[in-house]
């Protein structure tokens, strides 16, 4: 799927960094794998832009896929847990 990607520009040269935000705009997955080593964690949030609503998904270790609702204008937010 094509998709932007926004993560924190003072962390340009670290492998993981500490959020990430994806916004798919008009196109609608049902769902969005992500591979990470198998010591990062992230807390998962879905955001509804047009709704302007924001809804936990969890806790993402490792390998993960992250479930949307199959809507436009949706957004997943990925937060590096502290201490991990």
């Amino acid at each position: 799927w094509e998709y932007t990607c926004g993560t924190p520009e003072s962390e340009q040269e670290c492998k993981v960094k500490s959020w990430y935000l994806l916004y798919f705009g008009f196109k609608r997955p049902a769902y969005m794998d992500f591979f990470f080593e198998d010591n990062v964690e992230f807390e998962i949030h879905v955001i509804d832009t047009w709704n302007m609503s924001i809804e936990p998904a969890g806790i993402g270790k490792g390998n993960f896929r992250v479930l949307l609702p199959g809507r436009e204008y949706m957004c997943i937010r990925l937060m590096k847990k502290k201490g991990v």
